[in-house]
Parts: C-alpha cells; structure tokens; sequence
C-alpha cells in the first residue's frame, strides 16, 4: 500500500529560502507548495488541503496576520495547524499568534533550516 505524502504549504516572500525548503522537504518526501503572500495563500487553500501551514508574518499584500484571520473565519480551513516562522522577536506578536491558535511561533534566526524542517516533521 502507498503512503500519501503529507501536503505542506509554505507562505514566505524570500524566494531563496522557499528553494532551501522545497528541496529540503520534497526529498523527504512530503508534497509542497508555495504562496507568496496571504491573498496567493487563501487562493492556494481553495484547491489544496495541506496537512501543515508554515506562515512568515512580514508579506506584500495581505500579512500573517490578516491570513491568519482570514484562515481562522473560515470553517473549511479554522482547523489548519499554522507554525509561524518570522524575523519580528515580539512577544506582543507571539501572544496575538497563540491567541489566534498558532502551535508554533519561531524567530527565523534562532533556527537553521535544519532545526526547522525537524520542527515541521515533529508536528507532522
């Protein structure tokens, strides 16, 4: 019997790290696919179901947290688990996150791409 890949979409405007993520996650096998802002990402939900959100909260066009708000007011997609990844090291940020039902807030320095893609498969 075949094991289906878990889906993972990934919302992040730096392009370098969506190609370090990409090749990282797709040899491992998982299925991912890539919004480049918030208004990209709900578009993307309305034809793939991922099994993991990973969510940078800087984007053009409609932010994190407007995604986020977006995301958690639709009864299709409020169940999603979203793993925050961002440069902003604000425990205001952090709180409003958690509060929205974020189960991962990380700040994007403290992590290699390693430790993250080990973040992404434990919740996996």
């Amino acid at each position: 019997m075949e094991k289906i890949a878990k889906k993972i979409l990934v919302i992040e405007d730096e392009h370098d790290l969506t190609t370090a993520y990409w090749v990282r996650l797709t040899n491992l096998g998982y299925k991912v696919e890539f919004a480049y802002d918030g208004l990209e990402a709900l578009e993307k939900l309305k034809h793939f179901r991922p099994d993991l959100i990973v969510l940078d909260l800087l984007l053009p066009r409609l932010d994190g947290f407007k995604f986020l708000e977006a995301l958690k007011a639709d009864s299709n997609t409020s169940q999603l688990p979203v793993i925050v990844v961002t440069v902003r090291d604000d425990p205001a940020d952090k709180k409003r996150c958690t509060d929205m039902g974020v189960i991962d807030f990380i700040i994007k320095t403290d992590v290699s791409l390693e430790q993250m893609v080990n973040k992404i498969q434990s919740y996996l």
